[in-house]
């Protein structure tokens, strides 16, 4: 039991009271005690009443009891001797309601609201926006125009787009042909981003060649899209109308096949050749580009010829350039061909993806891929058509075989290992071009060493596993050069490639998975069919570099 003064109002004239604070614990419940201080009671005369009064409630609240007894407490020390007015607003003063809370709810509402909007208007204003003389953007998405809509089958199609001019007053023709060239001076494969503006979401699409080198042909960009179950930008893009609005941001670049075949330029031969005081002679680099389309993988495919084969530096040195072979697996004949014109077609019901006839080890047919030919080639598609003007342009250098999925047909282990030792026996049969004098040099500092050479990112197999897209130069084909090759000098520069792209699935099944690896997509190792391939017969890919798009 402990005790200690404290004032409250007394009943005369409101000065305050001394009273004895009695704390203790009685019952399983803390009691207050009070009762007034004696010896200041003895003082007044006049507190009789009041010394009786603090009596009476000590006896009965110093002892367990009800809540009634204990608010009794409360009311009596509250009591004044006064009018009865003022003992009534008293006694409602002192209520047990407990005071009404402030509400801050509208003043966190206000905060919420002002930090939001700051929050968008830096935004906004952070953000950079296009130039009015710059057409394509890495930054930010470019409104283009869908001019035109070519139904290719009867779920996918070819949308040309071209910049909206009210967008870009003070460019000309010429102008805009000139910027939309640069991706293809720059890059062997790029893609642009197609925006879906109520989902705020993109997806990459690769644009399609310029059907020829005329001006108003490369003042567009032409994607091939499928429309997918569940796709929201395919969808989105399959229901536009002819007119309407489409944002793209790119270009992005793919992976740098000149490196990788060893196709230099003359600018860099001749600069080489002036050092050593010889007659130029263009280095021989890899011969065979094997091509596994699967569905809208053949834009890739198309993207990949035409930068090997139409590259401007080669137009008068047409032996410098590569063979190129496409293995081109479609759904429906509907792809290659339009059946509406055409009563050539076969059709089945078969609905599995062509691919996953290896997963289990088996093939619906071991019937040849059909080549796709010239003009006998009946109503062939816009994509067909493209083909087959690049087939006329460079003849036998390029061979294009198709399988129909509807009509059992696949390609085969068989068809790999006819394109891939076709292709090692020709890059085996042709003799690697001398050394130029500089590299000569080269070679006797390099033997000097008893240290082997680090492995070349472009021509060593095992550095490709873990490259992104665009590694090692982010896909720029303007900077190949044979200074940026690690292999040793004798050997003949550049290598043949084996490029794979369409679905995920299709991808796996031919050369095995690609992996995620910090935030991005890797290559990973070769596996699949390609991989067990290379089991049987470890020589297989020395000569080849993989690449999976």
């Amino acid at each position: 039991m402990s005790s200690q003064r404290i004032f409250i109002a007394s009943t005369l004239r409101g000065s305050p009271t001394p009273i004895l604070l009695t704390t203790g614990r009685t019952g399983r419940r803390g009691v207050f005690c009070l009762a007034p201080s004696k010896t200041l009671i003895s003082r007044s005369s006049a507190n009789h009443g009041l010394r009786s009064q603090w009596q009476t409630i000590a006896g009965s609240v110093c002892k367990p009891g009800t809540q009634q007894q204990r608010s009794s407490l409360s009311t009596s020390t509250t009591t004044r001797r006064t009018s009865p007015n003022a003992k009534k607003k008293t006694s409602n003063a002192n209520t047990n309601t407990p005071p009404r809370r402030r509400s801050y709810r509208p003043l966190t509402l206000f905060f919420i609201f002002t930090f939001a909007s700051a929050s968008v208007f830096y935004y906004l204003a952070s953000t950079p926006s296009p130039p009015r003389n710059q057409i394509l953007s890495r930054d930010v998405f470019t409104p283009f125009e869908l001019v035109s809509r070519d139904q290719v089958s009867p779920t996918s199609f070819v949308l040309t787009l071209r910049p909206s001019p009210s967008d870009f007053p003070s460019l000309t023709s010429s102008d805009i042909a000139s910027q939309l060239a640069d991706p293809w001076r720059t890059f062997d494969l790029w893609s642009v981003e197609v925006k879906q503006p109520q989902l705020q979401i993109a997806r990459e699409y690769t644009p399609l060649p310029p059907l020829s080198s005329a001006p108003d042909h490369a003042a567009v960009v032409r994607l091939l899209v499928r429309a997918v179950d569940g796709g929201e930008v395919s969808t989105y893009l399959s229901r536009l109308p002819v007119g309407s609005r489409v944002e793209l941001r790119g270009p992005h670049g793919g992976f740098d096949l000149h490196s990788r075949l060893g196709l230099y330029g003359k600018e860099e031969i001749d600069g080489v050749s002036a050092a050593g005081g010889e007659e130029p002679q263009r280095e021989q680099g890899g011969k065979q580009v094997v091509f596994l389309a699967g569905g809208t993988g053949i834009a890739t495919a198309l993207q990949a010829a035409h930068s090997v084969l139409e590259d401007d530096d080669d137009d008068d040195d047409d032996d410098a350039k590569p063979n190129v072979k496409i293995l081109w697996a479609m759904r429906s004949r509907s792809d290659m061909q339009d059946l509406s014109a055409s009563t050539g077609g076969k059709s089945s019901s078969g609905s599995r993806p062509w691919w996953r006839s290896f997963l289990s080890g088996s093939f619906a047919s071991d019937d040849e891929a059909e080549e796709i030919r010239g003009p006998d080639f009946a109503a062939p598609t816009s994509i067909t058509a493209q083909l087959l003007s690049m087939k006329a342009r460079h003849g036998d250098r390029v061979r294009v075989h198709s399988v129909v999925d509807d009509e059992g047909t696949a390609i085969t282990p068989k068809d790999l290992l006819g394109a891939l030792r076709h292709g090692s026996g020709a890059s085996k049969g042709t003799a690697p071009a001398p050394a130029p004098a500089a590299a000569v040099s080269l070679s006797k500092t390099s033997t000097s060493t008893s240290t082997p050479p680090p492995p070349c990112e472009f021509h060593s197999q095992p550095l490709q596993a873990n490259m992104p897209d665009g590694a090692p130069n982010q896909g720029r084909k303007d900077l190949a050069s044979r200074e940026a090759c690690r292999c040793p000098p004798e050997d003949a520069p550049g290598k043949n490639l084996l490029l794979v792209s369409g679905p995920d699935g299709f991808i796996a099944a031919y050369v095995g998975p690609r992996p995620w690896e910090g935030g991005a997509q890797v290559q990973g190792t070769v596996g699949g069919v390609l991989g067990e391939l290379e089991r049987r017969d470890p020589g297989l890919l020395k000569d080849w570099i993989v690449l999976k798009m």
